[in-house]
């Protein structure tokens, strides 16, 4: 990916400039990996950011059934569980999202510490639901992920008598958009069953350079670019089974694996290095354009109980595993960038508590370890989250 060639350069020494050289080589590709473009992009899980009406509240835990339209994504068949029309509308008034890594490397001693931050202000999701003889249809758009950050970091270096600086430039916008319809209905007496048809637009875009200088000489320049876009759309189906027991509730979640209906992407990538003097200079060029590109979500399988103790408190648990998974994010023979997810497993708790006849008061916790599959230079992320 990125070309940095050694050569002779006449300044301060030519074994400073060797070593400064060979290093900047070894710290880019780890600067480019760990950026949050590179973290974020094809690893998505619903877990992360809230979604649905209670769901949302109490922690995304609701496969047991809350009486709740969000089962349109996380039980289908608990939808019977609402009772006449219902219009919800959620969103994220102000959500900020951060990330950070102290140090993400060490560079002649010096650390090298990352934090960018990001926030966004979007709806989560629009849901209306309806019985319709012995079916409990609905109609729901979904915004399950949101992520945009754009900010530049810069470090300064000093190497024996100079001082090196990096200076990072990034874009970054992924999103995921879902519609679909839902169809429920009761089996017998205190079983249910209902499915859930959605198409899924995924968006993506990142857009790195990262450059490093002699601030001595700031005509010695070492510079990569690198710039991805996805917009693929996939067919996702959703089912699930509720079983009511008085109090308790049982729900069991399944998730088939995406299918492709259609998308492009596009690749480019740009390396320049003239720390070999005029007459050696290095350059590496890549384009693809309109490329087939691809975004797949894994199958996943979900269990969740909800428990009412009193007419005031209702306890609700989810455990759920997702399946591994992977693939070549671009169809090209040109370039193989190879997605590749490993199984893991989530869990997630919450709780209402019925305050008075007009207040309820929410509350909940999840942990969801990383998807990626940890290589040197690509790191995963657990995420532990607490609503109230």
């Amino acid at each position: 990916m990125i070309l940095l060639m050694a050569g002779s350069f006449d300044y301060n020494s030519s074994s400073t400039v060797y070593i400064v050289k060979h290093s900047i080589i070894m710290v880019l590709p780890v600067l480019m990996l760990f950026c949050p473009v590179r973290i974020q992009a094809q690893t998505y899980n619903p877990n992360i950011l809230p979604l649905g009406d209670k769901e949302s509240l109490m922690a995304n835990t609701g496969t047991g059934g809350l009486g709740s339209v969000g089962a349109v994504y996380y039980n289908p068949a608990a939808l019977t569980e609402v009772e006449g029309n219902s219009l919800s509308l959620s969103g994220s008034a102000y959500l900020q999202f951060r990330f950070s890594a102290k140090p993400v490397a060490s560079f002649f001693g010096t650390d090298l510490n990352y934090e960018g931050t990001g926030y966004q202000s979007i709806p989560t999701s629009v849901i209306y639901a309806r019985p319709v003889k012995n079916w409990h249809l609905a109609y729901s758009i979904l915004i399950p992920m949101a992520f945009n950050f754009e900010g530049t970091t810069t470090w300064n270096i000093p190497v024996e008598n100079s001082h090196l600086k990096l200076k990072m430039l990034q874009n970054y916008d992924e999103s995921v958009f879902m519609g679909g319809i839902t169809a429920a209905r009761t089996i017998g007496k205190s079983w249910s069953v209902g499915i859930s048809l959605y198409g899924q637009s995924y968006s993506y875009l990142s857009t790195i350079d990262l450059r490093g200088s002699i601030v001595e000489n700031p005509g010695m320049i070492l510079q990569t670019t690198d710039r991805r876009t996805l917009n693929p759309v996939n067919l996702l189906v959703i089912g699930g089974i509720h079983k009511k027991l008085g109090d308790l509730s049982l729900g069991l979640r399944l998730q088939a694996p995406s299918v492709y209906i259609t998308g492009k992407g596009s690749y480019y990538d740009y390396s320049y290095n003239n720390f070999g003097g005029t007459t050696n200079i290095e350059t590496s060029e890549t384009e693809i354009e309109s490329v087939t590109g691809y975004f797949k979500t894994p199958a996943d399988i979900r269990l969740g109980t909800t428990y009412r103790p009193t007419g005031r408190w209702l306890l609700a648990v989810d455990a759920a595993y997702r399946f591994s998974l992977a693939y070549d994010i671009y169809n090209s023979d040109e370039l193989t960038v190879r997605e590749n997810l490993k199984g893991n497993y989530r869990i997630n708790a919450g709780t209402e508590y019925r305050w008075s006849e007009k207040i309820n008061l929410y509350a909940g916790a999840s942990y969801t370890p990383t998807t990626k599959k940890e290589t040197d230079g690509d790191f995963g992320e657990d995420y532990r989250s607490v609503f109230t």
